[in-house]
């Protein structure tokens, strides 16, 4: 078996976090990396999103190979190495990691702290000249960090590739798609699925025998030293949660500032009755009881207004804006409790689904749940 990721692995950015908590999350991602023993790792676009500076330094003490045909210092020079071989069940395994062209603006500009950015090279010609590196070995990889569309492309006009590995943006994982003799697969995000490719070899010639996405979910035990290595993830967040939280912009809502679930209940006694009863009322209890209370890119769907004027901030300075509140679903309410009366808020059921996402709530179901809850 090779385990290998097509990069990434910093993240993207996200409006509901703060780059304190990527850049912890990913110092402990790059660490457990190492624990897994990676066989490779490609460099995506956004792996430069913190500087250059904080990527090799991140880097400079990985145990596993990490590789990028066309991502080069000011220079010129690789910034990486271009290529990793290994061998695996008898078998020599040639890999190859190149990220999209398209990124070299963004890359250029965020690398650019010294004064002498990262440069990005056609990834056509980078690629075709590192494969040709490999391409004596039975099995070669492409790890590529682009659309699938283009990624599958560029295998394509490389006929020595057997294998593409493709990642990048917000997409769905995909077991493996044939390209001829060449196979495809893509990895997802968010580290919450595996996708399996195994293959057979007959004269030279690999057959896929079967491919399929596994989901990281409760179905899988969890390992003691990764979970330990996860507490001490979520331990330091606490410990670095006020700075986390002050860096948040807080943005002006639409309907003035939110001004809790207790305001509304002077005048709405018997829908609060009824909130009451339903699992938003408790909704941060469940990550109490997980240890993620003091995890800021969760209070978006766990707490009222977090990141917006009057919302929630951090337990002990807002207990009052916890949990899934009246205004979570109609919108903030200051306009509102101002000039009351008909006609006011938000469609509260185009507000389920920005946070009961297939990704972090995948049973979720309208017609099944929301009757839970309306009032």
């Amino acid at each position: 078996m090779a385990l290998l990721d097509a990069g990434g692995f910093f993240g993207a950015a996200d409006e509901s976090q703060s780059s304190l908590e990527d850049q912890i999350r990913g110092d402990y991602l790059v660490d457990a990396m190492s624990t897994l023993s990676y066989d490779a790792v490609n460099l995506g676009g956004q792996d430069v999103r913190f500087g250059e500076d904080f990527l090799t330094y991140h880097l400079s003490d990985v145990t596993f190979p990490v590789v990028s045909s066309n991502l080069l210092n000011a220079d010129g020079s690789p910034y990486v190495a271009t290529t990793t071989r290994f061998e695996r069940g008898g078998y020599s395994v040639g890999v190859v990691g190149v990220l999209d062209d398209g990124d070299a603006a963004q890359v250029a500009a965020e690398s650019d702290a010294a004064g002498e950015p990262l440069q990005v090279a056609a990834m056509a010609d980078a690629a075709a000249s590192a494969v040709a590196e490999v391409a004596s070995a039975d099995l070669v990889v492409l790890l590529a960090f682009m659309a699938p569309a283009d990624a599958e492309m560029l295998a394509m006009g490389l006929p020595d590739v057997d294998v593409v590995v493709h990642a990048g943006g917000n997409l769905q994982p995909s077991a493996a798609t044939e390209l001829g003799s060449q196979f495809a697969v893509g990895t997802g995000y968010d580290g919450k699925w595996v996708v399996r490719l195994d293959l057979d070899e007959d004269g030279g010639a690999w057959s896929q025998r079967s491919s399929f996405v596994v989901s990281m979910d409760g179905a899988w035990p969890d390992d003691p030293e990764m979970d330990a290595h996860y507490q001490a993830y979520l331990a330091e967040l606490a410990e670095a949660a006020d700075e986390i939280v002050a860096g948040i912009e807080q943005e002006v809502p639409a309907g003035g500032s939110y001004v809790g679930s207790d305001t509304c209940a002077v005048c709405h006694p018997s829908q609060t009755e009824q909130w009451q009863t339903t699992p938003h009322s408790h909704a941060f209890e469940t990550l109490v009881e997980t240890n993620h209370d003091y995890s800021p890119s969760c209070y978006a769907c766990h707490t009222v207004g977090f990141g917006f004027v009057g919302g929630f901030l951090l337990p002990e300075d807002t207990p009052e804006r916890m949990d899934v509140g009246c205004e979570s679903c109609h919108g903030a309410g200051e306009e509102h409790v101002a000039a009351p009366g008909p006609g006011w808020g938000l469609e509260p059921t185009d507000q389920c689904l920005g946070c009961h996402t297939p990704e972090d709530s995948p049973q979720f179901d309208m017609g099944t749940y929301l009757p839970q809850v309306v009032h």
